[in-house]
């Protein structure tokens, strides 16, 4: 090793929690965040389909019984291998760093407890405000495949490494070259940055507001320095959903590795659709809404906009196992906070061994210029793919259509009567393309009451959180 690293290595070797300091940008919420989720999932019982994954939930890490600690990690000079080692060009070889690196027998500890995989790395092992925050990756091979996993655990300060809790995992490639890790899901709850030391800076926005359109505004970028590629960002009202960060090539949510202090325990459906559904879905709704936007609950103000049987055509067409077997439901309800309006829409197929979810909408912002209920509508291809079939709720309608952008090609379907607030329409299509459709709706003398996209405009990435 020339003398020249030596010195630089030296010079590298310093505290790795920096508190990068962030502003105060909003003293209140108006957004939230979701992802363009149509997950399904088969359950006898569980919480609203489209809030329960915001819920991380662990085990209490305070108080625990006979718990034995350690002496904290004596204070040691840690040196972190310059920007051009090569070991920096995978996580599988990624030194640990942190406060905690340089007391071996823990970081070999911690990586047994939190190994999942054939292959193992500890990358990062430290005490964060005043727990232990270990970070580690995996590798697993099989016959036919392959899958890395990155783990995050929590354990109290000065806990031994067998009180390690994994929180949370989620899917990597060695390849990456940033990890984030939100430690908590409080809206001022610390963020852990990870990188390869070429990589001194980065930046992160707070928050979003929503606009009277269902459009957002992001808050102000605001730079945070990394020393050796780590660390430790300060954040205030910085929902965990609407934190949008770019470091390096990175450039998106921290929403990988949560931990899940902070989380508030939604309340429970009923997927076998018991009488009171519609109030149990309200309250899960309202709840996951304030968790998502980082408020109190008191401050949602959900309204359900339907509830009632969906078409099993246009179910099964949508994805929908078995569709004509057993029960379907659909609920759609708005929520108010503020000046924004956020819709949630789920779709419940109970029978006999089980039920199936699909989150259709989670907490999308609309345009709530429009005095009455945007319509609901729910399509899918049919098995023939010559057409696509659609149940539009539209209630307070008297008639529905779908007319086209360019009818020349795709002409505008029929009128249909609303009945029971909902509405069958078939088109010819398109099916692969951006749908040129919207919706009419008509009062009881034909008279035209509004047009509407067929999706909220803003549903992939309603609160800005992609580049």
């Amino acid at each position: 090793m020339s003398i020249e690293t030596q010195l630089r290595e030296a010079l590298s070797a310093r505290a790795d929690e920096v508190g990068g300091s962030v502003g105060d940008p909003y003293a209140r919420v108006s957004g939230a965040i979701v992802t363009d989720r149509r997950r399904r999932r088969t359950a006898a019982l569980a919480g609203v389909a489209a809030v329960a994954a915001l819920a991380v939930a662990i085990p209490s890490l305070s108080g625990t019984a006979g718990r034995h600690t350690t002496t904290p990690a004596r204070t040691t000079t840690q040196l972190v291998p310059g920007p051009s080692d090569p070991r920096w060009g995978s996580m599988a070889t990624w030194p640990t760093r942190g406060s905690l690196a340089s007391d071996t027998a823990f970081v070999t500890e911690a990586g047994d407890r939190l190994a999942t995989g054939d292959q193992n790395n500890v990358l990062y092992a430290g005490e964060v405000g005043g727990r232990r925050v270990v970070v580690s990756w995996s590798l697993s091979v099989g016959t036919d495949s392959r899958t890395e996993q990155l783990h995050l655990g929590i354990a109290p300060s000065g806990a031994p490494a067998e009180e390690l809790v994994t929180s949370v995992a989620e899917g990597a490639a060695a390849s990456q070259d940033v990890v984030l890790a939100r430690l908590g899901m409080r809206p001022d709850s610390p963020l852990l940055v990870l990188t390869t030391p070429a990589t001194r800076s980065g930046e992160v926005s707070a928050s979003a507001r929503v606009n009277a359109d269902g459009s957002a505004t992001r808050t102000p970028w605001q730079r945070f320095d990394l020393t050796d590629g780590t660390g430790v960002i300060d954040l205030r009202n910085s929902p965990t959903f609407l934190t949008r960060v770019k470091v390096g090539e990175y450039d998106g949510q921290a929403t990988g590795l949560v931990d899940g202090v902070g989380a508030t325990t939604q309340p429970a459906i009923c997927l076998d659709l018991c009488k009171d559904f519609d109030e149990r879905f309200v309250a899960a709704t309202t709840s996951g809404v304030a968790q998502q936007l980082g408020v109190s609950a008191d401050q949602v103000s959900t309204t359900l906009v339907y509830s009632g049987p969906a078409d099993a055509v246009v179910a099964g067409a949508a994805g929908v196992t078995d569709a004509t077997d057993g029960t379907l439901r659909l609920v759609v309800a708005d929520s108010r906070v503020g000046d924004a309006l956020l819709r949630s829409a789920l779709l419940v197929h109970s029978a006999k061994d089980g039920a199936e979810t699909q989150e259709l909408l989670t907490s999308v912002p609309l345009d709530t210029r429009e005095g009455q209920p945007a319509p609901f509508v729910l399509k899918g291809l049919l098995p023939d793919a010559k057409q696509l079939r659609y149940q539009v709720f539209a209630p307070g309608a008297a008639q529905v259509q779908l007319v086209s952008d360019v009818p020349s090609i795709y002409p505008d379907s029929a009128k249909v009567t609303v009945t029971r607030d909902s509405a069958i329409l078939t088109t010819q299509g398109p099916s692969d393309v951006e749908s040129p459709y919207r919706v009419a709706t008509y009062d009881a003398s034909g008279a035209l009451t509004g047009t509407w996209p067929l999706e909220p405009p803003s549903r992939n990435d309603p609160f800005d959180t992609q580049p």
